[in-house]
């Protein structure tokens, strides 16, 4: 039962001198269950769970309730740096001797890490395989993808393995985890929460944010509490955000969706949703208007085909930022051939101009936000397919034989090339904006994720909305599973 608390419910209930529930209880409950588990998500135990657990219920109970994750159970996604654990990119390890940033700040909060959870090839898959520890199952439906990259993060909260993962995201991977298995997820504003992993491989500095996937939207607003202080995050300095403080809430304080202003992109030529996603756009808009909001269909002054492409630009920008000397050769042989070859040895002259297009769009953004509180966009264009390793070893934002296979509301079929899935992801990532993503339940279909985005440092406004939208009562994975 303790494993599908709240983790205010677990930190409450630990910290008492009066409750039976112990953090090593509650971490020894979920161990045996991650052992039980088929859907592999969790794939490396941290061996000393258990005697941090118990350190925790040593403490005093007046220690113990100042810790704000007093005692809870998290895992962390593979790539990310653990003391003493095993990192991995889903191609190379090591086994660094201290925390990432980010992680410090969890335990420095009195989290237990439970293990590590997994990703897919150099996290570049909305799947979640890899060569060395395999594939990890959606526990809604083991047939379909988990999502990715924050796949095994997702997989591990939605089967109550874990009361929250830490997920990265530089095109929606710990969004489009969290939708397709029906959980919540945060991707911040860039630079507010540390990004960094360590000495892990692959991990680009621009647009990459670090984000936390729970059952619930209160649950997501503890932890970020807890990584965004300027205390125990380590933000890094290039973000320009060292000593930013990120304001309150802009919603109204009545603790209601009352006169709240929601801009809603729900469809576009450069990325048709299916019509899953166009049910759940409708419902949540009719609770939206049931609740006082004031809801508009809108988007950005930009043309949608050139936000793709300027993002699609910027992140193999990113990650060449940090590829080898041998997979950059590679992609210069290419280049003559391949658009996305040349994109990855781009001149710094050429990455300049994509970085004055990109700063268009981000003004586009900012006049939106002058009139609305709130950018409401799907997460992905389709609820969780079938597991398809076709191409695998290609990232998700490069051209590839894969297709996602989305049905329109009228009936039409569409083979949408797989590089588009990242069109919606890539709505909050190139701006460098928050986004929430909020699982809806729609009928005859797996759990489908829509996103809250805001405007610059805008965190608190979109994981406050989502907690008045799940207050209200758009159905989740709760409900899905009970059907």
């Amino acid at each position: 039962m303790s494993s599908n608390l709240t983790i205010a419910a677990l930190v409450s209930l630990i910290a008492s001198d009066d409750s039976p529930v112990t953090s090593a209880s509650v971490t020894s409950s979920l161990l045996q269950s991650i052992s039980f588990s088929s859907n592999n998500s969790v794939v490396i135990i941290n061996p000393d769970a258990l005697t941090q657990a118990q350190n925790i219920d040593a403490k005093s109970s007046l220690v113990k309730r100042k810790l704000p994750l007093c005692g809870v159970p998290f895992t962390i996604k593979l790539h990310i740096d653990v003391a003493n654990l095993t990192s991995s990119n889903g191609i190379r390890e090591h086994t660094p001797t201290s925390n990432a940033p980010v992680v410090q700040a969890l335990l420095d909060a009195g989290a237990i890490i439970l293990g590590k959870t997994n990703i897919p090839v150099t996290c570049a898959d909305y799947q979640s395989y890899n060569p060395h520890f395999g594939a990890t199952l959606n526990p809604l439906d083991p047939t379909v993808s988990p999502g990715g990259s924050s796949g095994g993060s997702a997989s591990a909260v939605a089967e109550c393995l874990t009361s929250c993962c830490l997920g990265t995201d530089i095109g929606g991977s710990v969004r489009v985890p969290a939708s397709f298995c029906g959980v919540f997820s945060h991707k911040p504003s860039w630079g507010i929460i540390s990004k960094g992993q360590g000495s892990s491989t692959n991990a680009p500095k621009d647009m990459s944010t670090t984000g936390p996937i729970t059952r619930n939207s209160e649950d997501l607003k503890i932890v970020f509490e807890v990584l965004a202080s300027n205390q125990s995050s380590g933000r890094e300095q290039y973000s320009g955000l060292k000593n930013a403080i990120l304001p309150p809430s802009i919603l109204p304080s009545n603790n209601s969706l009352a006169n709240v202003s929601v801009a809603v992109w729900s469809d576009d030529e450069s990325c048709p949703v299916d019509s899953s996603v166009s049910s759940a756009i409708s419902k949540t808009v009719a609770l939206l208007k049931t609740q006082g909001a004031s809801v508009t269909f809108t988007k950005p002054a930009f043309d949608s085909e050139h936000m793709l492409k300027v993002y699609r630009v910027a992140v193999a920008a990113a990650m060449a930022s940090e590829a080898t000397p041998e997979t950059l050769s590679q992609f210069a042989a290419e280049a003559n051939t391949n658009d996305e070859a040349k994109w990855m040895i781009a001149s710094h002259q050429a990455w300049l101009a994509n970085e004055k297009l990109r700063a268009e769009i981000k003004k586009a953004y900012s006049t939106l936000f002058q009139s609305y509180d709130i950018l409401l966009t799907p997460t992905f264009p389709c609820p969780a397919f079938p597991h398809d390793r076709t191409d695998a070893n290609q990232p998700f934002w490069r051209e590839s034989s894969r297709t996602l296979d989305i049905v329109r509301a009228d009936g039409e079929k569409i083979a949408l090339p797989y590089f588009r899935g990242c069109f919606w992801p890539s709505v909050a990532n190139l701006p460098l904006l928050p986004a929430t993503s909020f699982p809806v339940y729609v009928e005859n279909s797996l759990p489908v994720g829509l996103q809250a985005v805001g405007r610059e440092l805008g965190d608190r406004t979109t994981l406050e909305f989502v907690r008045l939208v799940e207050k209200a009562g758009v159905e989740g994975v709760a409900q899905y599973k009970s059907k």
